[in-house]
């Protein structure tokens, strides 16, 4: 083959003119291809947006760009590794009979190290984008795109284990459809694991004190609660925050500056925090009692974050 397009190539003559140029055009999109499907799946993206400053808000966020940088900046191995552990350690599932579902499964870590231990894991998502993310890193995985508002999004009875955590809860304005819908789907004595947060105490910082990036306060304050922070990655610098609004509502701000460019790229999002006591009564209405809870200083340097195990009564 090669020797064929050696020879097209140092042809001479018009009317091989044509068939050069398509030999070259040919070798270009086969690097290109090659390029855009064997580049590390954790390569830095950057910027792409031309634009000086670009807003995205709630649901706009989970976009191409951002799937390529949530791990980077959100799910860390040691807070994938403990919560993991975590789940064995308190629910005790089993690889013959339990069915896991990861709400708001992202880029599909958790389903994906789950699965290759044997569970039967299942993730959802309502960002196509994170989805094509995580199918491209683990093939294998089964993601549905979905809403989790939607009550006949999954049938009855289906799962041992639904799993909520980086602050998807929180997303969700009508959590009393929320606990209906999973008490719905999972059996009987069935287990809903909850990352929930103390909204006056917990810190901004995400991951704090991780072994790979270095989190610093934006503010120094006298309190050891941050509600601002920064970190430095490759391609960009990157600053959250989060602001009260009032007693339930918190605005979530990501703001990504180029470090070549110095675009930014700014993520609102506004986030239900009722507290921890509101949840749980609200969750024991709809058919949940407490099975346990620890909280997450071991993984994350934040005592005031929890990972909360409800049982659904018969």
């Amino acid at each position: 083959m090669i020797k064929y397009i050696t020879s097209i190539l140092d042809a001479k003559g018009n009317d091989t003119v044509i068939l050069k140029y398509l030999v070259f055009l040919t070798i270009i999109v086969l690097i290109y291809l090659l390029y855009r499907y064997t580049k590390p799946a954790n390569m830095g993206e950057g910027f792409t947006q031309e634009q000086p400053f670009v807003l995205k808000t709630n649901g706009q966020i989970y976009d191409e760009f951002y799937a390529e940088v949530y791990d980077e900046i959100h799910c860390t191995k040691k807070r994938l590794q403990w919560t993991v552990e975590q789940i064995l350690k308190m629910t005790e599932p089993t690889t013959k009979n339990s069915v896991l579902l990861d709400v708001g499964s992202g880029t599909g870590k958790l389903v994906n190290k789950l699965s290759q231990m044997g569970f039967s894991t299942y993730g959802v998502d309502n960002s196509k984008e994170m989805i094509e993310r995580a199918e491209k890193m683990y093939p294998d995985i089964n993601i549905t795109f979905g809403d989790v508002k939607d009550p006949m999004l999954f049938e009855r009875s289906t799962f041992t284990h639904i799993i909520c955590t980086q602050f998807t809860i929180y997303q969700i304005q009508d959590k009393r459809a929320f606990f209906r819908n999973f008490y719905y789907w999972l059996k009987p004595n069935a287990y809903l694991i909850l990352h929930l947060v103390d909204s006056k105490k917990f810190s901004a910082i995400s991951p704090l004190k991780d072994d790979e990036i270095q989190w610093m306060p934006l503010y120094k304050t006298e309190s050891p609660r941050q509600t601002d922070c920064i970190a430095e990655f490759d391609d960009f610098q990157y600053k959250q925050s989060y602001k009260t609004n009032d007693s339930n509502t918190i605005t979530y701000t990501e703001t990504f500056i180029d470090k070549q460019s110095n675009h930014i790229r700014q993520n609102e999002q506004t986030l239900f925090m009722e507290n921890v006591d509101e949840l749980l009564a609200l969750a024991n209405k709809e058919g949940f009692i407490l099975h346990g809870k620890v909280d997450m200083s071991e993984c994350n340097g934040d005592k005031y974050q929890y990972l909360y195990i409800l049982e659904r009564m018969m």
